[in-house]
């Protein structure tokens, strides 16, 4: 719970103070990956002991899939505008797999409880 917080903390903090913004940010976003995938997900049962059907592997495939563009976005809100692997970045480039993450982070939300009770 306390990295989702700074998680939001850090995206709302953008845009008034960018340069404390992009460490809140990268701090949430470590303490979030390290609490999900290390412990539950709040209901005292660990994710592995519910892999059970096809669909519940597909969505923590999802889920660590979120995982990874939250940490490009931790990355991309710390580089300065200008090209990077032949493409032009500009300064606010961190919002796209912020947002892919947030997308896929909400929906996953809602579709593993009801997965996992079937």
């Amino acid at each position: 719970m306390v990295g989702e917080t700074i998680v939001v903390l850090g995206a709302a903090m953008w845009l008034p103070w960018p340069d404390m913004a992009a460490w809140v940010l990268a701090t949430g976003a470590a303490l979030f990956i390290i609490g999900r995938m290390a412990g539950s997900d709040g209901d005292g049962q660990k994710a592995a002991d519910r892999l059970s059907t096809p669909v519940v592997r597909h969505l923590y495939r999802q889920r660590i899939l979120s995982y990874i563009l939250l940490t490009l976005a931790a990355v991309a809100i710390h580089l300065p505008a200008g090209f990077y692997f032949g493409i032009y970045m500009r300064r606010s480039m961190w919002l796209v797999p912020f947002i892919a993450f947030v997308v896929i982070e909400v929906y996953t939300a809602f579709r593993l409880p009801a997965a996992t009770k079937k």
